[in-house]
């Protein structure tokens, strides 16, 4: 019979091949698929993340997968073209431990300003080493250490009857670039510190009437002892102090002088402030 004549197109196969970020115990892991093809496209893929033969954990071109425990895991991916032609390829990933972070300052709470030593008790399963110590301390600082060792903070509130919270946290960061991050939220407290404030009058008090009268304007005072006057009679030293809100005081020598009288305010924290004004009897 007559020959017949046709041909055939022969699509290439594809190259299967992927590398992966950093494998850390427990976090996720993003694989990248490096797969060629010389013509056509691969327009398929499906990950074997367990070694099971199932390749659905993943069918995606650069997935994340959460790979654990600690040790040797063998990962499968088999890439598809658009003409149908596969390609497999098995790569042992090793998944790195992940540092326990562990962390506690030396004072959680106090007045304004309230200085904080941070310590660390950072581990990781060896061999892996832990190069990087990142602190946030929430108030608008970090610091960055290649080795373990105190740190301090200084922590502040401008509040007069609130307290102001800080939330801390450490990130441990290993040679093998894994990294665990622990906060701890509202870990340091700086209790509000009041503001001391009064006037006095009559302005105009002389040697015939020398009886002042002293008005509370400060913030914050509470507590048994939030108030303690010193009204600066030099020369009376009986009724020259008082623990009320506004007090009196009669002045007591017969000449014109400008005493001065202190106000110390406190909080139920034992947070202090106090102020000095001059009295003038004429």
């Amino acid at each position: 019979g007559p020959l017949t004549t046709f041909s055939i197109n022969i699509n290439p196969n594809p190259v299967a091949s992927f590398t992966n970020s950093p494998a850390c115990d427990g976090a996720g892991t993003t694989f990248y698929d490096l797969s060629t093809v010389g013509s056509g496209s691969i327009n398929q893929w499906g990950w074997d993340m367990n070694n099971d033969g199932i390749f659905t954990d993943a069918t995606i071109k650069n997935p994340s997968y959460v790979l654990t425990p600690v040790g040797n895991h063998t990962v499968n991916l088999i890439v598809t073209t658009n003409k149908g032609c596969k390609d497999s390829v098995s790569k042992v990933v090793y998944v790195n431990p992940r540092p326990l972070v562990s962390f506690k300052g030396d004072s959680l709470s106090g007045c304004n300003p309230l200085s904080v030593n941070f310590t660390d008790s950072c581990s990781v399963t060896q061999p892996d080493q832990i190069v990087k110590w990142v602190w946030n301390f929430g108030n608008g600082t970090t610091v960055t250490d290649t080795s373990s060792a105190m740190v301090m903070s200084t922590f502040t509130n401008s509040l007069h009857v609130s307290n102001a919270y800080y939330s801390v946290s450490l990130t441990a960061i290993t040679n093998a670039g894994c990294a665990t991050k622990l906060t701890k939220n509202g870990y340091i407290t700086v209790y509000p510190v009041p503001l001391a404030g009064f006037f006095w009058d009559p302005t105009d008090a002389d040697i015939l009437a020398p009886l002042i009268y002293f008005h509370d304007q400060s913030q914050g005072a509470n507590g048994p002892n939030a108030y303690s006057w010193d009204f600066g009679d030099v020369f009376n030293s009986n009724g020259n102090t008082s623990s009320l809100a506004n007090p009196k005081h009669e002045y007591s020598d017969q000449i014109p002088y400008t005493y001065y009288a202190m106000q110390i305010v406190e909080n139920i924290y034992g947070c202090k402030d106090s102020v000095r004004e001059p009295v003038v009897i004429h």
